[in-house]
């Protein structure tokens, strides 16, 4: 099933690039269209689908017996009360708790797209890059974070804009889902930061000497910080110690895609030291929460910039043919390692709900 979806959302990009219209109507029309692929995708998914979907559809249907307020003053029983009141408000439209997979869904299919659509490059490697790099599979089943994660994109389209308090209200919306969203907020002095490799060699340090140290770094902060929450994920994650994931790996090779060529990004785009930054801090957080599965979430909110840098940087380092050349070899191999590597978050056997 996940074949068919990819080359369902291939064949949408070269067909609408075939049309004979202006560049941002193509742009447009392969966002809107490629958008409801993702959110058919993602709402006509059995409730099977998604390492925790059936914890949360239990939620659903045990918060649709309660009042908001009993929701509220319950916080031991439902983390971030906020999202389970929006699931009991679901409830009034329908008790089926497919609706909370709907919505969300589009949730997720509007807010990526309209970071696409207001992004720069190539719209399908843009797409490629959050469902083959497993940040789409990873909404499947992290739904309080997905509904986050929304507003976080949104938020960054208008830090971009230079709308510094539509910025913090859409990060502050987002905590109201998921409160490690809050961390976006460093988002708003780094993109304004000109040093990016004071950046690049602080972070690099950081994470070398957090290593060196057996993760007491990261462990010390979180519990100072995060004691009833973050803490946990590091408790249960210290025995394991640090191993760097696939998924961690391709970031890296990314981002010295990106290194290699940043000079031209630079000449091209204002703000790429800014996004520069924040792609430092992404791998920084993914770095240092290698044994701490739970905690390399909070990577998630960053990443989408190294989405962005990436598509940036083969559009200003390459001629045209030159790019045509690797909009075609990008996709195959990023088709390739999802498929192989599997999807990861419980989605490998996708079925619809009606079956």
């Amino acid at each position: 099933m996940h074949f068919i979806f990819l080359i369902t959302i291939c064949f949408i990009s070269v067909f609408i690039h075939m049309l004979k219209i202006d560049a941002d109507k193509k742009r447009k029309y392969e966002v809107i269209f490629i958008g409801i692929v993702l959110f058919l995708f993602a709402a006509l998914r059995d409730n099977s689908v998604g390492v925790d979907t059936l914890r949360y559809c239990d939620g659903f249907r045990n918060t649709s017996k309660l009042s908001f307020l009993q929701i509220i003053t319950r916080r031991n029983d439902y983390r971030d009360p906020f999202f389970y009141c929006f699931l009991r408000a679901l409830a009034y439209i329908s008790k089926d708790p497919q609706i909370m997979l709907v919505v969300i869904g589009g949730w997720v299919a509007f807010s990526f797209s309209y970071l696409t659509y207001h992004s720069k490059g190539n719209v399908l490697i843009t797409y490629l890059l959050f469902i083959c790099l497993r940040l789409y599979s990873f909404t499947f089943t992290g739904l309080r974070q997905a509904m986050a994660l929304g507003f976080i994109w949104i938020a960054f389209v208008f830090l971009m804009q230079n709308k510094k308090w539509r910025f913090l209200l859409f990060v502050l919306l987002g905590s109201l889902f998921h409160v490690s969203a809050l961390s976006f907020i460093l988002a708003l002095p780094f993109i304004y930061i000109k040093k990016d490799k004071l950046v690049l060699i602080s972070c690099l340090l950081f994470s070398i000497v957090n290593f060196i140290m057996g993760d007491k770094i990261v462990y010390h902060i979180s519990e100072t910080l995060f004691p009833e929450r973050v803490g946990d994920y590091v408790d249960t994650a210290m025995e394991s110690g640090t191993s760097l994931s696939t998924t961690f790996i391709l970031y890296i090779l990314m981002f010295l895609f990106i290194l290699f060529f940043f000079s031209n990004v630079k000449k091209n785009d204002k703000l790429s030291v800014g996004k520069f930054n924040l792609v430092c801090i992404a791998l920084m957080i993914s770095f240092i929460s290698q044994g701490f599965p739970n905690m390399f979430r909070v990577a998630y909110y960053f990443i989408c910039i190294l989405f962005i840098l990436f598509n940036e940087t083969i559009l200003y380092s390459f001629k045209e043919r030159e790019r045509l050349l690797l909009n075609l070899i990008i996709p195959i191999l990023l088709i390739g390692q999802y498929l192989i590597l599997g999807t990861s978050a419980g989605t490998e056997n996708y079925i619809f709900f009606w079956q």
